[in-house]
Parts: structure tokens; C-alpha cells; sequence
């Protein structure tokens, strides 16, 4: 019982199930989630989602207690300039919001 909550806890302490969760709605959306490796460009945000007509939205995932580290927001704010839409999600709740925002429109 122990290891079970531990393994719980440590999970909700870390992105992956909410960036996980990402991966699933929007493809059940249609869209598709990609993690993008950029040579050379560390930073980049964790997924980077297409859906239609031809709309392109980065969203960076962050444990619930972590915020961005310098050189994230540095990237971000580069994004934001170029007119591209940058999301941090912390929460599944976060992602469906995100969601329904840049897909309900495509």
C-alpha cells in the first residue's frame, strides 16, 4: 500500500500523464501532437500541435509545483514574437481549456 501511494504521488510531481493526456485528446480531436527534437535549439516546447485549417499552437508542460526555467521563457517569448501561440499547461483541466480554445476554432 505504501509503493502505491508513492508511485501515485511521484506521478502527479512530474508532466508526463498531463502531456500524455495532450497526445490522446488531440488526436481524438483530429489534430496531431508532435514532440519535435530541434538540433541545436534546447527549449523548445514539449509538444507542438497541427489541426485544421492548417493552425500550429506549441503547448510546454510543467509539473503542477515547477515553473519555466530562465531559458523556456527566454524560447517562449521568442515564439510569442514570431506570432506563434505558446501555451504552459500544468493540469489536464489546463489542457482541455487549451483545446477547446485553439481547436473548437479550426
Amino acid at each position: 500500500m505504501a509503493n502505491r501511494l508513492k508511485t501515485m504521488l511521484s506521478k502527479q510531481k512530474t508532466e508526463a500523464p498531463v502531456e500524455k493526456y495532450c497526445v490522446t485528446s488531440v488526436q481524438k480531436r483530429g489534430g496531431l501532437c508532435l514532440k519535435l527534437a530541434i538540433i541545436g535549439k534546447r527549449n523548445f516546447p514539449d509538444r507542438t500541435i497541427l489541426c485544421k485549417p492548417g493552425k500550429v499552437f506549441f503547448i510546454e508542460f510543467k509539473a503542477p509545483n515547477k515553473d519555466l526555467r530562465k531559458s523556456q521563457a527566454w524560447f517562449r517569448r521568442l515564439l510569442l514574437r514570431l506570432g506563434f501561440t505558446v501555451y504552459v499547461a500544468k493540469t489536464k483541466e489546463q489542457v482541455d481549456q487549451i483545446l477547446d480554445k485553439e481547436m473548437e476554432a479550426s
